[in-house]
């Protein structure tokens, strides 16, 4: 009796096993089928960059770039419609990204766009500054590139990036107004595209700077010091005068002794 229990469980453990089997089976080719045409995509950035590529917000496929900032994003697959990319480039110290969207023609068949130079990663030491101060841009890029640093309105500023691809350069004297800044790069004659993402650049006054918490702390304090003034003011007239005298102080504060 025992064993035909046993050999009974037995059976029914199978069968359950082979329906869930059946199901997984059916999911994964489910999700392996989302889609019709592959699309890959290669080029050079920075030494062990890391690259992320999405299509109208959808993950695609991400990638580290090798020693001499190549890479490879492997085939995904996409529906019809979805000719516009965008790749998200992180430097390997992560002080700065760069993200570029590009467009290609209506997919037919699978399809890849390759040879792309995405621009310098970009760091900033501050976006919001003073009148004629300076910002601290670094970042990284192909080693021994050439970099622009563009403001707009004819402002750049160009450097190098060193045999690590790393660059650092200091835009000084930057004047009153809102600037959209961006970087390039060339190397061996080849043009790094232009980003989609730039950095919004504030030149402004020092109180637009300020958080509103400090000047209230500044307001407070200032209203203790006079405070504080107007008490050591009728200390000293209370001493010389003595009492039964009228100290006048400004119009909105008046003392009667």
């Amino acid at each position: 009796m025992r064993t035909k229990l046993a050999v009974l469980i037995l059976v029914l453990l199978f069968a359950l096993f082979s329906v869930n089997a059946v199901y997984a089976q059916k999911a994964v080719n489910l999700k392996a089928s989302v889609g019709r045409y592959y699309f890959s995509a290669s080029g050079y950035v920075s030494p062990y960059a890391s690259i992320v590529m999405t299509s109208q917000n959808i993950f695609l496929a991400s990638t580290v770039a090798d020693s001499n900032g190549r890479f490879f994003l492997p085939r995904s697959l996409v529906n019809d419609g979805f000719n516009e990319f965008c790749l998200e480039a992180t430097d390997i110290r992560r002080i700065g990204d760069s993200y570029t969207c590009f467009k290609t023609d209506a997919p037919t068949s699978d399809f890849s766009k390759n040879d792309i130079f995405l621009s310098p990663t970009v760091g900033l030491s501050g976006r919001k500054i003073t009148p004629n101060s300076s910002i601290t841009a670094s970042g990284y890029t192909m080693p021994e590139s050439s970099v622009s640093m563009n403001l707009g309105n004819n402002f750049w500023i160009q450097t190098e990036a060193n045999s690590n691809g790393y660059y650092k350069t200091i835009i000084q004297k930057i004047p009153k107004g809102d600037y959209e800044l961006f970087a390039s790069a060339s190397y061996k004659n080849k043009s790094s595209i232009k980003p989609t993402r730039t950095y919004k650049i504030e030149s402004v006054g020092l109180l637009s700077i300020l958080p509103s918490w400090v000047f209230l702390a500044v307001l407070f304090l200032a209203l203790i010091l006079i405070i504080i003034l107007l008490i050591i003011l009728w200390k000293k007239r209370h001493k010389k005068g003595g009492r039964g005298r009228s100290i006048h102080f400004p119009k909105f504060f008046s003392l009667h002794v």
